[in-house]
């Protein structure tokens, strides 16, 4: 797989400190909108039955992207203090969490999308956010495994200790 170089007009180092910073306020913002979602579930209750099975599949989703916005949380902080100490090994768990945030976002888009097939207006919203989350949570995780890649060819302070020689 080929390595970048850079992340877009700075260097790598510079990209993932940027990207882990966004994705902790990212993910700051998506908890705060979750437990809203959470304890006052959508309106849409009182409507149709369609509108009501949509509205309970968003409460179940808004429980999961809770979870992963916590654990995000925690992976973007460990990819901050990995990239700024150059330890390879905390800015691994970050590359484990993306394909798996990248997976649930494609099955709530399956969830979302049997409801009018797009049409109904809210559904059509929040398909499109996530496939716009998905495109960037693959772009995303491209920069980061190949500043991953950098920090395993540096040499044993990759991700062993952060003992290493001085530069």
């Amino acid at each position: 797989m080929a390595v970048l170089k850079k992340c877009f007009c700075c260097s790598l180092k510079t990209g993932n400190l940027i990207i882990g910073a966004l994705l902790i306020i990212g993910s700051i913002l998506a908890v705060a909108r979750a437990i809203k979602d959470v304890i006052a579930p959508s309106s849409y209750y009182n409507q149709d039955v369609r509108f009501q099975a949509f509205a309970a599949d968003l409460w179940i989703i808004s429980i999961c992207d809770l979870v992963l916005s916590i654990l995000m949380i925690v992976f973007s902080s460990l990819l901050l203090y990995g990239v700024n100490k150059g330890i390879a090994k905390y800015v691994k768990p970050i590359l484990v969490m993306i394909p798996i945030d990248f997976v649930v976002r494609i099955i709530f888009i399956v969830l979302t999308a049997q409801y009018a097939h797009f049409a109904f207006p809210l559904s059509f919203v929040t398909n499109l956010v996530s496939v716009i989350g998905s495109v960037i949570d693959a772009f995303t995780w491209f920069f980061i495994y190949s500043h991953y890649k950098q920090l395993m060819e540096e040499g044993p302070g990759g991700t062993d200790s952060e003992m290493r020689p001085m530069k």
